[in-house]
C-alpha cells in the first residue's frame, strides 16, 4: 500500500500563482478522502476563494468521484501534484 503522502502546500501555491498569472482556471482535487476530513477541510478553508472549484473524493472507493469526471469532460486538462497523490487512479 501507498505510503500516505503529506500535502506540499508550498508546492500548491506555486501551482496556483502560475495558472492565475496565466489566466487558467484552477480547480483542486483532493483524493483519499476516505483517509479523514482534517487536510481536505484546510485546503477548502486556505484555497476556497481561489479556486473555480474543489473536489474532494476517494479513487478507490469511487465517493465523490462523478463530479470530477463530469468537470473534467470535453477540455484540456493538467494533473499536477507529488506522488502518490492519485493522478494515475484518475485518468483510469
Amino acid at each position: 500500500m501507498a505510503e500516505i503522502p503529506v500535502p506540499d502546500f508550498l508546492l500548491f501555491d506555486k501551482m496556483i500563482a502560475l495558472c492565475k498569472i496565466k489566466n487558467i482556471d484552477v480547480a483542486i482535487a483532493v483524493n483519499k478522502s476516505d483517509l479523514g476530513a482534517g487536510v481536505y477541510e484546510k485546503i477548502k478553508r486556505s484555497y476556497g476563494d481561489i479556486a473555480e472549484n474543489i473536489f474532494v473524493f476517494s479513487a478507490k472507493t469511487g465517493e465523490g468521484i462523478e463530479p470530477l469526471k463530469e468537470y473534467l469532460k470535453g477540455g484540456t486538462v493538467v494533473l499536477a501534484g507529488q506522488s502518490p497523490v492519485g493522478k494515475t487512479s484518475i485518468i483510469n
